[in-house]
């Protein structure tokens, strides 16, 4: 099996055009990109908050109760009361 050494042949655009040179970015183009932060971030904001409300919240309140006198159970029975 024989290689061939040399420069890569380049295919000429479909449209027969010249290539479309990628150069550096533009100012529009970082913003166009900090736009999207911010929408992402609107998007994830209701997400966040109820995890904090459905996952931290009940941390929280299980280590402040922790450190109560009363566990709120009755003795006699080992049930939680009311209150």
């Amino acid at each position: 099996m024989a290689t061939e050494l040399g420069p890569t042949p380049v295919k000429a655009p479909a449209s027969g055009g010249t290539p479309v040179h990628h150069g550096p970015k533009g100012v529009g183009e970082d913003n166009r990109i900090a736009s999207q932060g911010r929408w992402a971030a609107w998007l994830l904001a209701p997400t966040i908050v109820a995890l904090g409300i459905v996952i931290v919240y009940p941390i929280i309140s299980a280590i402040v109760m922790s450190f109560q006198k009363d566990a709120g159970l009755d003795p006699a029975t080992g049930l939680f009361t009311a209150g």
